[in-house]
C-alpha cells in the first residue's frame, strides 16, 4: 500500500511517496509573509507539514514549529548536519542524518521512539510507504526498515559511494537513482532488482512517478530530463537541457515541471517530452517545484521564491530572501513554506480580506461654519506641482463696529497678498526647480544604489561559477 499524504498535508519530501510534487489544495498569489523562524546557519532540507505543525531539519537539530504562528513547539538535538528532509507518518517523524543514524521521533513531543545506526551518512530523504521506511545511504546501501520498530526488513547494495537522490515508491516498487547515473527499480517487499537503467550522466535529482512513467533529471553527461516506463525501465523520451538537472520534477495535468542548472525553469509535455515554456531566473534552480492549482512554486540560487502560472509560465509573484533557496516549497493549510540558506524557515499566505462593516452610520447634525481661506499644496516629484488655491471672501456682518471692518479689510488684504506670492513663485519656477532638483538627486542616488547591487550580484555570480568549475575539475580528478 502506497503512503499518501492526508488531505491538506505535505507530510513528506515532494508531498507523497510517488514524489508527485502536487498539493491537495489551491494557494494562489499574491502572498504575504506570515512569519519566519531562525533555525541556524541555513537549510537545504525541505519542510514537511502535518497536523498543523511544520517539521524541518538544520545544523544539529530537528525543529517542530506551529504552522500558524511559527512558534517553536519542540526541537530535538542530533548534533550534526541534517541534509535530509523529515517525513511524517502515523504520528512519527522520521529523519536521516550525517551521524549514520535514522531517527523516529514522536511528532507531538519530539521524544525518540527508536533509532537505527546504519554505518554510513544519510544525505537523501527517506520515504515511507505501507508501514516501511526506505532509506538510501551514502555508501550505496538501500535499507527497508519497519516503521513501527526500526528493525531491518531487507537491504540492497548499489555500486555507488555517493547517493543524493531520494527514493520514490509506487505500485509496490522502490525507484532509486545512484550518483553515477543508474536508476534502479527494486521490489518494495523483498528488495529484489526488477530492472536497471544506465546512462552517461550523474543523478542528484529524485525520481517522480506518474501515469506509469518515471521522470528523473540527469547532469554532467546525458543532461536533461529522462522519462522511463515504470514497469520495464524502457526509455520513452529525453529532453536535453544544457548543464543538466538536479531539481526533482513535479507532474500535474500532463505537464512536467523542473528547474535546471542553466538558470531556467521548464514546463514539458509529460507524454511527448516536448517544450511548452521556460522562465529564466537569476541563478541555478536546484529547488524542486510544488504545484498548487494553477500555480507552480520553486526556489532559486538567486534568493527568490517564485510563483509561475502553470499554463503560461508568466511570473505571478516572487519573494526575495537573504540567500539561496535550495529547499523545496511545501503547500499546506492555506500557506506556502520554504527554507533558505539565510537560516530562516518562511511561511507565506494570501492576505486576509478586510472585514466588511455592517454598522449603520448616522450623519452628524449640520453646523453653521464660517467659510475660511484654505490653500492646499501637494508637491510631487513631477515637472508640474499640483497647486489648489481656494479663496472664499469673508462675509461682512451688519453692525456699526468700525474695528471689525478694519480687521476684515486687513485679512482680505493678507489673503490676496499670499495668493500673489504663491502665483509669483510658481510662475517664476522657483518651487518647480527645487522639486525637480530634489527629484534628480533621488533618482541619481537610486541609480548609484542599483549599479552597486548589480555589480555585487555580478561578482557573486562569477564567484559561484568559479566554485562550480573547480568542483567539476575535482570530480574529474576523482
Amino acid at each position: 500500500m502506497e503512503q499518501v499524504a492526508q488531505a491538506g498535508e505535505w507530510s513528506m519530501f515532494r508531498h507523497d511517496a510517488t514524489h508527485s510534487g502536487v498539493a491537495d489544495e489551491v494557494v494562489e498569489p499574491p502572498l504575504e509573509l506570515l512569519w519566519k523562524y531562525k533555525i541556524g546557519l541555513g537549510t537545504d532540507a525541505s519542510p514537511a507539514v502535518s497536523g498543523g505543525v511544520v517539521y524541518v531539519g538544520s545544523w544539529g537539530h530537528v525543529y517542530a514549529l506551529d504552522a500558524v504562528t511559527g512558534t517553536l513547539k519542540w526541537k530535538y538535538k542530533i548534533g550534526t548536519f541534517i541534509g535530509a528532509s523529515p517525513i511524517v507518518s502515523d504520528g512519527v517523524v522520521y529523519v536521516g542524518s550525517d551521524d549514520d543514524t535514522v531517527y523516529a521521533l514522536d511528532a507531538v513531543t519530539g521524544n525518540p521512539k527508536w533509532k537505527y545506526t546504519t554505518g554510513s551518512p544519510i544525505e537523501s530523504t527517506p520515504a515511507v510507504s505501507g508501514g516501511v521506511v526506505y532509506v538510501v545511504l551514502s555508501d550505496g546501501n538501500v535499507y527497508a526498515l519497519d516503521a513501527a520498530t526500526g528493525t531491518i526488513k531487507w537491504r540492497y547494495k548499489i555500486e555507488s559511494n555517493i547517493m543524493l537522490s531520494s527514493p520514490a515508491v509506487s505500485g509496490g516498487v522502490v525507484y532509486v537513482g545512484s550518483y553515477y547515473g543508474d536508476l534502479y527499480a527494486l521490489d518494495a517487499a523483498t528488495g529484489n532488482l526488477k530492472w536497471e537503467y544506465n546512462s552517461e550522466g550523474y543523478i542528484e535529482s529524485s525520481p517522480a512517478v506518474s501515469g506509469g512513467v518515471v521522470y528523473i533529471g540527469f547532469t554532467r553527461g546525458d543532461d536533461g530530463v529522462h522519462a522511463l516506463d515504470a514497469t520495464t525501465g524502457a526509455l520513452k523520451w529525453i529532453y536535453t537541457i544544457k548543464d543538466g538537472v538536479t531539481s526533482s520534477p513535479a507532474i500535474s495535468n500532463g505537464v512536467v515541471y523542473v528547474g535546471a542548472m542553466d538558470h531556467n525553469f521548464y514546463a514539458l509535455d509529460a507524454v511527448k517530452g516536448t517544450f511548452k515554456w521556460k522562465y529564466l531566473a537569476g541563478g541555478y534552480i536546484e529547488s524542486s517545484p510544488a504545484v498548487s492549482g494553477g500555480i507552480v512554486y520553486v526556489g532559486s540560487k538567486d534568493h527568490n521564491l517564485y510563483a509561475f502560472d502553470a499554463a503560461t509560465g508568466d511570473l505571478k509573484w516572487k519573494y526575495t530572501t537573504e540567500d539561496s533557496i535550495k529547499s523545496s516549497p511545501a503547500v499546506s493549510g492555506g500557506a506556502v513554506y520554504v527554507g533558505s540558506e539565510d537560516g530562516y524557515v518562511y511561511s507565506f499566505a494570501p492576505p486576509k480580506p478586510n472585514p466588511t462593516s455592517t454598522s449603520t452610520l448616522t450623519p452628524a447634525p449640520k453646523e453653521s461654519v464660517t467659510p475660511t481661506f484654505t490653500p492646499t499644496l501637494e508637491p510631487t516629484f513631477t515637472s508640474t506641482p499640483i497647486l489648489t488655491l481656494t479663496h472664499t471672501p469673508i462675509p461682512i456682518h451688519n453692525g456699526s463696529d468700525g474695528r471689525s471692518l478694519v480687521i476684515i479689510g486687513i485679512l482680505s488684504l493678507l489673503s490676496v497678498t499670499i495668493i500673489g506670492i504663491l502665483k509669483f513663485l510658481f510662475g517664476s519656477g522657483i518651487l518647480r526647480e527645487k522639486l525637480k532638483t530634489k527629484k534628480s538627486k533621488v533618482e541619481k542616488r537610486k541609480r548609484e544604489e542599483q549599479e552597486a547591487r548589480q555589480e555585487e550580484a555580478g561578482l557573486k555570480r562569477e564567484k559561484e561559477e568559479q566554485e562550480r568549475l573547480r568542483g567539476e575539475e575535482e570530480e574529474k580528478k576523482i
